[in-house]
C-alpha cells in the first residue's frame, strides 16, 4: 500500500435528495487529499440528479436502474480505483477527519484488512442520539454467532479483502454488509478503533428501521449460510412473534435460541419470554400496559442532554 493510498467512497442512492448534500459534503470536506467519490444512483425521480450536477467534476456519478443496493454498490466498486474502499449511504455522513484517521490505522497495523470505529446514531435532522452500543471490539466468533458488531458507515477495507471476499450478496436486501464482514474476518485480521468515524440516521422510513420480520428472517438465513448458530437472531424473531401475540410461534423460535448456546444475558431474557408466553395474551397485554405507563412517566421527568462529548457507556 502506498504512503498516501487512494480511498474510494461509493454512495448508493435512490430518491435520497433530502440528505444527499450532507452526505456528499461530509466526504468532500475530509482533510485527506487522495479521495475518490462515486455516486451510484438508481434512477432517482426527485432532486437527486440536480444536486449531483451542482458538484461538477468533484463527484463521479451514474444514474441508471439497478436491482437494489447491493447491485449498485457492486457496480460502484467495479469502477473504483482505490487501495482502500468504503461505502456511505446517502442518508448517513462521515465525521470530520474520519478518512485520515482510518488511513493512519491501516498504516500502523500491517496486514489488517478492515478497520471500523464508533458509530454515532443521530435523528433525522442530525441531532446526536447515542452511540451504537453494539459496535465494539470482539472476536470473530461473536461477529459470526451473536451480533453485527461492525457499524457499516464507519468501515474501511482493503481492495485485497474486497477481491477475496466480495462482491456483496445479491440475495440479501438487509444483511449484505454483515455477510461481507463475516467473510473478511474469517480470512483477514480486522481492527476496531475507539474513535468516531460516521453517523447513522435513525428515522421511520430507513431500511433498517422498517424491515420488520422479513429483515430478521433474512439475517437469520445469511448467518446460517455462513455456518452460524444464530442464537440471538432466533431470540429476536421469537421476541417479534411474542410482541405480535403469536405465542406458539414465539416459543418455537425461543426454544431454538436456547438450543443454540446464547450468551447468558440472552438466555435469561429467552427464559423470561417463554414463561410469559404461557401466561396468555390477556395477562401479557396487562404487563405491557403497565410497562408503557412506567416508561411514559419516566419520560416526563426533567432530564439533561449531556451531548455526545460527555456520553459514557
Amino acid at each position: 500500500m502506498t504512503a498516501e493510498p487512494l480511498v474510494s467512497v461509493i454512495t448508493p442512492s435512490f430518491n435520497g435528495a433530502e440528505f444527499m448534500r450532507t452526505a456528499l459534503d461530509s466526504i468532500l470536506s475530509q482533510d485527506y487529499p487522495s479521495l475518490e467519490l462515486i455516486v451510484m444512483d438508481g434512477g432517482s425521480t426527485d432532486a437527486t440528479l440536480d444536486i449531483l450536477r451542482s458538484y461538477g467534476d468533484r463527484v463521479q456519478w451514474r444514474s441508471e436502474k439497478d436491482s437494489g443496493q447491493s447491485d449498485a454498490l457492486n457496480k460502484g466498486f467495479a469502477l473504483a480505483k482505490g487501495d482502500l474502499l468504503t461505502w456511505l449511504n446517502a442518508d448517513d455522513y462521515f465525521v470530520p477527519g474520519a478518512v485520515s484517521r482510518a488511513v493512519q490505522v491501516f498504516a500502523q497495523n500491517a496486514g489488517v484488512a478492515l478497520v471500523y470505529g464508533r458509530l454515532r446514531l443521530v435523528e433525522r435532522d442530525g441531532t446526536f442520539r447515542s452511540y451504537d452500543r453494539l459496535v465494539r471490539e470482539a472476536p470473530y466468533e461473536e461477529l459470526l454467532h451473536w451480533d453485527n458488531l461492525v457499524g457499516q458507515p464507519g468501515v474501511f477495507f482493503t481492495r485485497e479483502a474486497w477481491l477475496a471476499c466480495g462482491p456483496l450478496s445479491g440475495v440479501d436486501h438487509y444483511a449484505m454488509d454483515w455477510d461481507l464482514w463475516i467473510k473478511i474476518a474469517a480470512r483477514f485480521p480486522i481492527k476496531y478503533v475507539d474513535q468516531d468515524f460516521a453517523a447513522f440516521r435513525i428515522y421511520p422510513e430507513a431500511k433498517s428501521s422498517s424491515g420488520g420480520l422479513p429483515r430478521l428472517e433474512e439475517i437469520r438465513l445469511m448467518l446460517e449460510r455462513n455456518g452460524s448458530r444464530a442464537p440471538h437472531l432466533y431470540y429476536k424473531i421469537g421476541l417479534w412473534h411474542y410482541n405480535a401475540n403469536h405465542m406458539q410461534e414465539a416459543r418455537r423460535y425461543l426454544f431454538q435460541a436456547l438450543r443454540r448456546s446464547p450468551s447468558p444475558r440472552i438466555r435469561r431474557k429467552t427464559l423470561q419470554l417463554i414463561a410469559k408466553s404461557y401466561a396468555g395474551g390477556a395477562l401479557v397485554e396487562i404487563g405491557r400496559t403497565v410497562h408503557r405507563d412506567i416508561r411514559a412517566a419516566r419520560k416526563r421527568r426533567p432530564s439533561v442532554d449531556r451531548g455526545p462529548d460527555s456520553y459514557t457507556e
